[in-house]
């Protein structure tokens, strides 16, 4: 029951939003990605002008809003309304996705550079679901954000970033690096939206695809002759196989649902129990009266 009030009212919302949206543009950010990455930092940090001190992980979605005022010569008028949606929780809500999305959005994969190991399985698994969310329709405009720069391990860094272009060209994503604590990375997020939502082109620029600095991709500025090839040989097709063979996936873990008690050992306990199940059964003789 509990499930269908929530879909019910993102459905609610979602018409809302659509119908609202038919006498003037109101764009919408989906954010999605690695369970942990920072889309909720990201999307504060855009909407407050800061960090706030009491957020907390995101469960299900998540749906906030701004009003701006929409630039000189623009012919929407009056106050222009972005509606923010984040998917929280890794791949566990990603059902909800069909729902948020729409072609005319943009679509955010945030990846966690931290934990190297979930990149490629996180990030083919939303570029999947994107596409089929798309269908024959024209696919939503999509962004990769590499979050948590400052945590990547450096040695892999070439390996890291030629990866995720390989895996970022075929779907004309742009990709560049983001981190809390750089105000140039910060800067470069937030005028990447603000440039979505005011409906203008992002400025030509050429590909910063030097390992050694946080990386900035372009839509369409890459080719497959700059990525190169991967160690071992092949295509573009061939980078993540190479990227798992130094990082691979790690173990899936069971899903622990929201409210679910996650019990901690107790050796006492344990050892009880086993003492219990061990004893021999004992004959019990009736008794005489």
């Amino acid at each position: 029951m509990a499930g269908e009030l929530v879909w019910k009212s993102l459905s609610n919302a979602r018409r809302s939003q659509q119908e609202s949206a038919g006498a003037s543009r109101e764009p919408s950010v989906v954010f999605v990605g690695t369970e942990g990455s920072g889309k909720t930092i990201l999307i504060s940090s855009f909407i407050y002008k800061s960090r706030p001190d009491d957020l907390k992980p995101t469960i299900g979605v998540d749906y906030k809003y701004t009003r701006s005022s929409p630039t000189s010569g623009n012919d929407l008028g009056g106050k222009l309304v972005t509606h923010f949606w984040e998917i929280g929780g890794g791949q566990l809500y990603s059902a909800a996705l069909p729902v948020v999305l729409t072609p005319s959005a943009m679509a955010v994969i945030v990846i966690d550079l931290s934990r190297p190991a979930t990149i490629v399985p996180d990030l083919l698994f939303w570029l999947s679901q994107l596409t089929s969310c798309a269908g024959s329709a024209s696919a939503p405009q999509i962004v990769i954000i590499g979050n948590k720069y400052d945590a990547m391990p450096t040695k892999d860094a070439d390996l890291i970033g030629r990866t995720l272009r390989a895996m970022a060209m075929p779907y004309n994503a742009m990709l560049f690096y983001h981190s809390s604590d750089n105000k140039a990375l910060q800067q470069q997020f937030r005028t990447v939206i603000t440039r979505f939502i005011l409906d203008k082109p992002n400025a030509k620029s050429a590909a910063q695809t030097d390992p050694t600095r946080p990386l900035m991709i372009p839509s369409g500025a890459d080719s497959p002759d700059a990525i190169g090839h991967p160690p071992g040989g092949g295509g573009l097709e061939a980078w993540p196989a190479a990227f798992r063979r130094v990082f691979p996936e790690p173990p899936a873990q069971r899903i622990v649902l929201p409210g679910e008690q996650q019990l901690e050992p107790e050796p006492v306990v344990d050892a009880l129990w086993v003492q219990k199940r061990d004893e021999p059964i004992r004959k019990v003789e009736p008794s005489r009266s």
